[in-house]
């Protein structure tokens, strides 16, 4: 977990991914994420001022993500020391999150898309997303599902198969 925590921040912090992605943090799931996740007119209110406040501008933006949102360690100071990161790893690595939409998936000219239906992430060569994080919407029913279907069809699609790998592994038994 602790190798593809510190692949994944190298990838965020570094090359191309690094001109597009600012100021990347590590995330929990805490008791403050839990509880603005609670749907009533209290957090609707917090997280619209949240969003609204996000979107002014680099400066405040930083000021909220450093000093409001982010209840972590800066990434930087996590890959700077293992134990560190081992620690924050171990404290923050929880199963019953399950995040989506993250990294949404259109067409090019969509500006809030990221991926494209072939997960591959806009601008960025040779990068792909086939997860969860590429669905345009939440969907209405747990996530591990389409997140199966999803990354199956990516795999098909990379591997120039038809069907899904399961199948076509099962197809390739049945001949060989």
């Amino acid at each position: 977990m602790i190798d593809a925590f510190r692949a994944s921040a190298e990838a965020l912090m570094h090359g191309a991914l690094a001109k597009l992605i600012d100021n990347p943090f590590p995330s929990a799931f805490t008791e403050r994420v839990a509880s603005i996740s609670v749907p009533n007119l209290r957090t609707t209110v917090l997280t619209n001022i949240a969003a609204s406040l996000l979107d002014t501008g680099i400066t405040v933006r930083t000021l909220l993500m450093n000093h409001v949102i982010n209840e972590g360690p800066a990434l930087a100071s996590l890959m700077a020391d293992d134990q560190a990161m081992s620690d924050y790893v171990a404290g923050a690595v929880v199963s019953l999150w399950h995040p989506s939409c993250t990294c949404r998936m259109g067409r090019e000219n969509d500006p809030d898309a990221v991926v494209d239906r072939h997960g591959r992430v806009i601008g960025v060569e040779g990068l792909m997303v086939a997860d969860a994080s590429i669905m345009p919407n939440v969907p209405t029913t747990n996530t591990n599902l389409p997140t199966l279907m999803v990354a199956e069809r990516i795999a098909s699609e990379l591997l120039g198969t038809t069907g899904t790998p399961a199948t076509q592994h099962r197809a390739d038994a049945r001949v060989g």
